[in-house]
Parts: C-alpha cells; structure tokens; sequence
C-alpha cells in the first residue's frame, strides 16, 4: 500500500499552469455552489466498471493544507490492498471537518463504486457527513452554451485549454499497467527486485494519469466564472463606458463595455432577441436594441408573468387577477419584458449600467 502526500510546490510548474484553476478561481466557484468550507477534489481508478467484477486500486485527492494544495494519493499495489486503501480513505475524510468532496460525474461512477466497496468492507461512507459536488451536473448547461461535442472530462480541459497535452494513458489503458504493477508485486522478492525499475515505470504511469484528472477536475471550475454573478462582483470591476451606438440609424443601440477582474478562459459571444453579450478575457460588451428611447429588460421566468397586449409590456401573475382576462395573455420567452427609458443616467452614472449588466449576466447564465 502506498499513500503518498506531495506539496504543490514540487509538481512541475508546467503542469501546474496547463491544468490548475487559481485561488480566485476556486473562490468565484464557492461562492457558485454556495459551499463556504474547503474543497476535496477526488477521483479513483479501477479495474472495471461494475464494482462487482472489478476492484479499486487508486484513489487521488487535492486539497488545501496550511494555506497550499497538496496532491494526496493512495495506492494499492495488490487487490489484497483494496480493503485497506477503502478503510483509509473512509477513515481520512471522516476525520476532515468543513470540508466538502468534489468529482467530475462521480454520481454516477466514483460516489457508487466507493460506497459498494465500502458495504463490501463493513467500512463506514466517507459521503454520510459531506456533501458532494458533481462538476459534470453544475455545468451540463455548458454543453448547449459553448456548442461542445462532448463533455468528457479530457475533451472539456481541451475545452479551456487547446495547447494543453497529457502525458499519460487514459484511465482504460491504465487497467493493463495495473495488472502488470500487481503480477510484479505478488512475484517472490528476486525477481521483483530485478525488474524493480519496470515496476517504479508502472507506478509513476498510474499515478501520472491519477494527477492528471485530478488537475484536470480541478481546472474545470474555472468555468463558474460564466455562472457567478452578484452586484458585489460587478463592484470589483470597471465600468469602462456606455454609449448610444448609431444614433442617427434607424436601429440605435445601447452598448455597456465593462472590466471585469476575471480572466475567462473561452470568448463567448451570445445573441437572444437581437441582445447580444460578448465575452473575450476579461471584457464584457453589452449591446441592446434601442426602441423609441427605450431599452427591453428580457425576464427569464416568464411562466410567472403576463403579457399586457395593448400596453406591451409584461407583469407579475399576480397582478393580474384585478384584471378582465381580455387585457392580457401568458407571457413567453418572446414578450416577457418591462420597459426602461434611457436617461443620463444610463449614460453617465455608474451603478445604473451595472444594474442592467447584471441582470442580463444572470439572465443568460442562470
């Protein structure tokens, strides 16, 4: 059984700048989730997908310990090992307090495996008193957002980061290194002593390929930077200006340019009712179509509000009842708006802008 601890500091700064979200990074993430304890990331390795026919050989963690992260992992170099690597890991995370567990579509593969193998051990759940996050559930609405193929958790590194590469075999290919790994192991002393190098090769391959989708998991929540978003985020940036663009065209538009103090790592540009919003780095554009001086302000829940025909404009239901039925119809997505007039003060005051730029963030993301 290995189990092994290595500080940040001694992974290799190229690896940390490919795969590593940043402390800001993690914190926008909390503040998604609304997780306010520490973060385990996790993720295992086996030798099959059913728990029943198949065993657990790896388990890998990255969390914070005195201020920096640490890659922490154990390893069973036998199946003989498998209870005890289940015994340890259920005994670890117990142990943690105000922590919480994150996997990449763990809930459907890691959390089971682990809780079958620890039923199977008469070992207590790690889950039973922390709760636990499935990075693959939180951003599912990614795939239609940025047109992604696939969700996979390589596809999504290459995702946020084109130029990365990984060293290592995929997780099905690691099984065949597993099986050699555990034939040395339970060889007699000589012969596992002549071909002990071979066998270092294999473990370092196994537990590459471990770190790798831990870093890569971990990489990952840089994506909650499309999904946070509250006014006290927006203070942390510029409002760089706003402007009547085309003014003397028959389709005058508003524009709001602002600074984030975020870094996104994908440009995003969307469109929804001739709105469009633009994210490239840390810049967001704003632009929305004029109408008489006017600007629409799009609501998302349109299921709780009515459509005033004759006034063109949307209310909340539940106004609605002090008046005829012939007044009004559902609202949908189309015409589910109120109205704001564009004053100097969407033009020169600062927490006006950022007001309208917030909801059409939350209105787009959330």
């Amino acid at each position: 059984m290995i189990d092994k601890i290595i500080p940040f500091a001694e992974i290799s700064a190229e690896i940390k700048n490919n795969f590593l979200a940043d402390f800001k990074q993690i914190e926008i993430f909390q503040k998604h989730i609304g997780e306010s304890g520490t973060p385990v990331f996790y993720d295992v390795e086996t030798t099959g997908l059913s728990p029943k026919e198949s065993y657990l050989y790896l388990i890998g963690m990255l969390y914070e310990k005195d201020g920096y992260y640490v890659l922490h992992q154990m390893f069973a170099e036998t199946i003989d090992e498998e209870a005890e690597l289940v015994r340890d890991f259920s005994k670890f995370i117990s142990e943690l307090h105000n922590h919480y567990l994150v996997h990449y579509n763990g809930n459907q593969f890691d959390r089971p495996y682990v809780e079958y193998k620890c039923e199977q051990y008469h070992v207590p759940s790690p889950f039973t008193d922390h709760n636990t996050v499935d990075l693959y559930q939180l951003y599912k609405p990614c795939k239609k957002l940025f047109h992604l193929k696939s969700m996979r958790l390589a596809a999504m590194e290459q995702f946020l980061n084109p130029d990365m590469q990984r060293k290592y075999p995929n997780g099905k290919e690691c099984i065949s290194y597993y099986q050699k790994v555990s034939a040395i192991k339970g060889l007699e002393l000589k012969y596992h002593i002549h071909h002990e190098d071979e066998y270092q090769t294999y473990i370092d391959t196994l537990l590459g390929h471990n770190r790798e989708d831990l870093m890569g998991t971990m990489l990952i929540c840089s994506l909650s930077a499309y999904f946070q978003w509250d006014a006290d985020c927006l203070n942390e940036g510029n409002l760089i200006q706003c402007q009547i663009l085309d003014k003397e065209s028959s389709s005058p538009k508003y524009q709001i340019t602002y600074q984030s103090n975020r870094n996104f790592s994908v440009s995003l540009n969307l469109e929804y009712q001739n709105i469009h919003l633009l994210i490239e780095n840390e810049m967001i554009i704003l632009t929305l179509p004029i109408y008489e001086n006017q600007i629409r302000l799009y609501h998302r829940n349109y299921k709780d509000y009515v459509y005033l025909t004759n006034e063109d404009y949307a209310i909340p239901k539940s106004l609605s009842s002090f008046m005829e039925s012939s007044l009004y119809e559902k609202a949908s997505e189309v015409n589910c708006y109120t109205w704001l007039k564009i004053t100097t003060q969407l033009l020169e005051n600062n927490e006006q802008p950022k007001q309208l730029l917030l909801h059409y963030l939350k209105y787009f993301f959330n």
